[in-house]
C-alpha cells in the first residue's frame, strides 16, 4: 500500500505544476489543496491527505489527474463498496483516454492486480506491448498476466498466447535465461514436468560450456523437487569452473538447504576464502554457516577462524565486526563481544548500534564500573546520537548504580520532539517514574507513568508498576486491579505480573484470590529456575533484540520471556493448588519483596508457620528491614 501512496505523491506533484494557471478559482483552489494533500501524504498524514485529495476533487471534477489521485486514495482507504467502484472506474477512465501513458497504464495494472481484475491488466499491457514493440517488459508482463487468468479460469487459448508471446521474444533476442525461466513457470502452472525437463535440457545443448547455464539447471532441478539431477548439475558446473563464485555461493546454499553439513562446511570455507565473492555475499553465507554449526562444539574454532580470515581479506568492514559480537556474546566471550563492537562502531562513528551494544555489554559485565558505561550515554546525546535510546539505557545504567539523582539529570537532557516514536517517549516517561518513585516522589512518580500510558496504552510494564505502586501506598485500588488484571490476562505466566495481582488483591482485603496468585509466582519461579542455563544473565540468548538481524543462535534455546508452560516440565500452574506449592524449589530464587508478599498472605490464610519462613528468608536479603524483623521475632504479619 505504502508504493500505492508513493505513486499518488508522484503523480500530485506533476499535476500541480500542469493546472497552476487555470484562471478558474476553483481549480486555483483545486491545485492549492492538492499541494496540500501532496505533504500530507509525504508526511504520512493519510487522514488528512485523504480529506485534501476529496475537497480538490470536488472542488474541480474534471481535472482527471485529480480524480485520479482522489480515486487511488478511495481505493486504498474507503471501505464503502460502491464508492470504491466508482473509484476504480476512474483510474480505468484515466487510462484508457490516454492508452500510449506507460506510467498511467502501470498505475492502473497494479490497482487491477490487487483487485485480481487480472483481464484489465491483461487489456493495459496489450495496450501497451502494441504502443512499444521495441520493450520487451510489456509483452513479458502480458504473457505473465495470461498466465494468472490460465491458472484462475483455465483458459487454455490464453496459455497458448502466453507462449505465441515467449516465442516471439525469442527470436527477437535470441536463447536468454530469462526468458526461459518464464516458460519454465508456465509450464510449472500447467504441471507439465516433462515440459520443463524438456527445457533444461535445450539450455544444456545449446550452452554446454557455460557455468551460470549450469547452476541455473541446478537450481530448477532443486526447485521441482528433484535434489539429485540439482547435485549432478552442480557438479558439472564445478568441474566447469571450479573457482566460480556464483557456483561456489549455489554449492553451499544447496547443500545447506538439504542438509548435508559435510559438504555445506567445505564448500562455505572455500566460499569465504575466494577474495573474488563479494563481501556482502560472504556475510550472509557466513550468517548462514553460523547458524548451521553453532551447536556443534567441534567447529567452534572453525567459525572463529572464518572470522579472522574475513578480516583479514575485507578490514574496515563495520557489519563484519558487529557479527562477530553478537556470535561471541552467544558463546558468552563478554569481553572479546565489547572488543568487536567497539571496532565497529570506530570504523562506523555514524552506526548507533554498534555504540549501543558495547555500552549495554559493558555496562553488564563491568558492574563495579557500570557508570563508566552511563557516561558513555551521555556522550552519545552530545554526538546527536538517538537521545531516547541512550537516555533510556543510560538513565538506566544509573538506575542500577542506585545513582538516582544522576539517572534523572540524564533524562533531563533528552527532550521530546515529534520526531519521537510513542514507544520511546513512553520508555522514558515510565523510566522518570521508576526513579522518581524509588526515591520517595510517589506522587510525581504517578504524573510520568500516566504521561507513559498515553503514549503507549498497551504498555504492560508500566501498567504493572502503577497497578504495584498504587497496591504499595494503598491508593486507587479498583484502577490498580484493573490496570493488574488485564496485564496478567496477556502475560498469564510472568511471575513478576502474578506477584503485582497478588499484592493488589491482598491490598484489597482478597486473601484467597491473593493466595491463589502468590502460589503461581512461586510456582513459576520454581519452574523458571530449571531453564537458568538457556540464559545469561537474564539476557535470552536468542533475544532478537540482542542479535538483531544476524539471528546467530537461531537453535533451541528459550527465550527468558517464554510461556513457561511450553516447557512441558510439569503440569499447567493454573491447576496447582495450596496443597503442591513449589515452595522449597523456589524458594532460593524469590526475591526478598515476593518473599515478604508470600510471608503477609500466608499469614492473612492461616499458613502462619510457612509465613515466618518466608519472613526469614527475606529478612536474610533484606537485613536493613527493620519492619521484616520485627515480624520474624513477634512471628505475625504487622502493617506498614
Amino acid at each position: 500500500m505504502k508504493n500505492l501512496l508513493f505513486i499518488i505523491a508522484l503523480a500530485s506533484a506533476a499535476v500541480c505544476a500542469a493546472t497552476a494557471t487555470v484562471p478558474d478559482d476553483d481549480a486555483r483552489k483545486a491545485d492549492y489543496i492538492f499541494i496540500e494533500a501532496t505533504n500530507a501524504l509525504n508526511e504520512d498524514r493519510i487522514d488528512d491527505a485523504y480529506m485534501l485529495y476529496r475537497r480538490a476533487y470536488r472542488l474541480n471534477p474534471a481535472d482527471k489527474e485529480i480524480a485520479s489521485a482522489y480515486a487511488l486514495m478511495t481505493l486504498s482507504q474507503s471501505r464503502d463498496s460502491a464508492e470504491v467502484e466508482r473509484a476504480y472506474q476512474a483510474v480505468r477512465d484515466d487510462y484508457f483516454a490516454d492508452p500510449t501513458n506507460y506510467y498511467k497504464g502501470q498505475l492502473l495494472v497494479n490497482v487491477a492486480t490487487m483487485r485480481r481484475d487480472y483481464r484489465c491488466a491483461a487489456a493495459v499491457w496489450q495496450k501497451l506491448d502494441s504502443a512499444y514493440p521495441d520493450r520487451s517488459d510489456p509483452a513479458l508482463n502480458l504473457a505473465d498476466t495470461y498466465l494468472m487468468i490460465y491458472l484462475t479460469e483455465n483458459d487454455t487459448a490464453l496459455y497458448r498466447r502466453a507462449f505465441d508471446i515467449y516465442n516471439r521474444l525469442e527470436q527477437g533476442v535470441g536463447f536468454d535465461l530469462g526468458l526461459i525461466s518464464h516458460k519454465i513457470r508456465a509450464y510449472s502452472a500447467a504441471l507439465d514436468t516433462a515440459a520443463i525437463i524438456s527445457e533444461l535440457q535445450r539450455v544444456q545443448k545449446a550452452m554446454p560450456g557455460d557455468v551460470q547455464s549450469a547452476c541455473f539447471i541446478a537450481n530448477t532441478y532443486d526447485d521441482f523437487g528433484m535434489p539429485d539431477s540439482a547435485r549432478t548439475y552442480f557438479d558439472k558446473a564445478f568441474a566447469i569452473d571450479s573457482l566460480d563464485a556464483h557456483t561456489i555461493v549455489c554449492r553451499s546454499a544447496f547443500y545447506y538447504q538439504h542438509g548435508d553439513t559435510t559438504a555445506f562446511v567445505s564448500e562455505a570455507l572455500r566460499a569465504l576464502k575466494l577474495p573474488t565473492i563479494e563481501f556482502d555475499v560472504k556475510l550472509k553465507l557466513l550468517n548462514s554457516y553460523i547458524t548451521q554449526l553453532f551447536n556443534r562444539p567441534e567447529y567452534s574454532s572453525s567459525i572463529s577462524n572464518m572470522f579472522e580470515v574475513m578480516q583479514d581479506q575485507h578490514p574496515g568492514e563495520s557489519d563484519l565486526h558487529m557479527m562477530y559480537g553478537f556470535y561471541l556474546e552467544a558463546r558468552a566471550d563478554t569481553a572479546g563481544a565489547i572488543e568487536q563492537f567497539g571496532y565497529a562502531s570506530d570504523l562506523a562513528p555514524t552506526d548507533e548500534a554498534a555504540r549501543y551494544n558495547k555500552i549495554r555489554l559493558y555496562a553488564m559485565s563491568h558492574t563495579d564500573h557500570a557508570d563508566v558505561a552511563a557516561r558513555w550515554c551521555e556522550k552519545a546525546i552530545t554526538d546527536s546520537c538517538d537521545a531516547a535510546t541512550f537516555g533510556y539505557l543510560g538513565a538506566s545504567i544509573y538506575f542500577m548504580c542506585d545513582s538516582i539523582d544522576r539517572a534523572l539529570t540524564l533524562l533531563d537532557k533528552v527532550k521530546i520532539t515529534p520526531e519521537m516514536t510513542d514507544d520511546n517517549i513512553a520508555r522514558i516517561y515510565n523510566m522518570r517514574g521508576d526513579l522518581l518513585y524509588q526515591s520517595g516522589r510517589s506522587d510525581s512518580s504517578y504524573i510520568y507513568y500516566e504521561k507513559a500510558l498515553l503514549y503507549d496504552p498497551s504498555n504492560l510494564m508500566t501498567r504493572n508498576n502503577l497497578a504495584y505502586h498504587y497496591a504499595v501506598d494503598s491508593i486507587k485500588l479498583d484502577e490498580a486491579e484493573r490496570y493488574i488484571s488485564a496485564v496478567v490476562d496477556v502475560e498469564p505466566d510472568n511471575p513478576t505480573y502474578l506477584d503485582t495481582y497478588a499484592w493488589v488483591k491482598f491490598k484489597r482485603g482478597d486473601y484467597a484470590s491473593a493466595r491463589h496468585y502468590i502460589d503461581r509466582t512461586i510456582n513459576i519461579t520454581a519452574l523458571q529456575s530449571l531453564c537458568d542455563t538457556a540464559v545469561f544473565d537474564d539476557y535470552a540468548v536468542c533475544d532478537t533484540a540482542v542479535f538483531d538481524d544476524y539471528a546467530v543462535c537461531d537453535t533451541a534455546v528459550y527465550d527468558y520471556s517464554d510461556s513457561i508452560t511450553d516447557l512441558a516440565i510439569v503440569e499447567d500452574p493454573d491447576t496447582i493448588d495450596a496443597g503442591n506449592v513449589m515452595i522449597d524449589e523456589a524458594m532460593e530464587y524469590l526475591s526478598a519483596e515476593v518473599l515478604e508478599h508470600a510471608g503477609d498472605i500466608y499469614y492473612m490464610t492461616g499458613e502462619r508457620e510457612q509465613a515466618v519462613k518466608f519472613w526469614t528468608q527475606a529478612s536474610k536479603l533484606d537485613a536493613d528491614n527493620e519492619l521484616l524483623r520485627r515480624k520474624v521475632k513477634q512471628k505475625k504479619y504487622i502493617p506498614k
